[in-house]
């Protein structure tokens, strides 16, 4: 995660751009509960989605990182592919998911640990 925000600081993004991504990260991780609700087939419907919106633009491994960019829409993504070329656009959408990915862990862990205290409080 460090290697790919050194490698959109060194990009020469303009400030705007690199809001604009910091923007759907936070969007991403507010929506993150959103899709654990989500159904098996209606999870599995919507990451082919994603995936597909991925491929389309030449993005490597999108089977990979189409579960971490669940809670964002294909307005969003279309928006920031809108305003990046493919490199940096791989390399924001990447940066994104792993944060996506990296917060999911931490409401594990914390979900985890409420669970534990309540087992453990008579």
């Amino acid at each position: 995660m460090e290697r790919l925000a050194l490698r959109l600081g060194l990009s020469g993004l303009d400030r705007e751009r690199l809001e604009r991504i910091v923007g759907l990260k936070k969007a991403l991780v507010d929506r993150l509960a959103s899709t654990r609700e989500l159904s098996p087939l209606a999870r599995a419907d919507l990451e082919e989605t994603v995936e597909t919106w991925l491929r389309d633009r030449g993005i490597d491994e999108a089977w990979m990182l189409a579960p971490e960019l669940l809670a964002l829409t294909i307005d969003q993504l279309d928006s920031l592919a809108g305003t990046l070329e493919r490199g940096g656009l791989q390399d924001a959408l990447a940066w994104v998911g792993n944060a996506a990915a990296a917060q999911e862990l931490v409401d594990t862990v914390h979900a985890s640990a409420r669970a534990c205290r309540s087992w453990s409080t008579p």
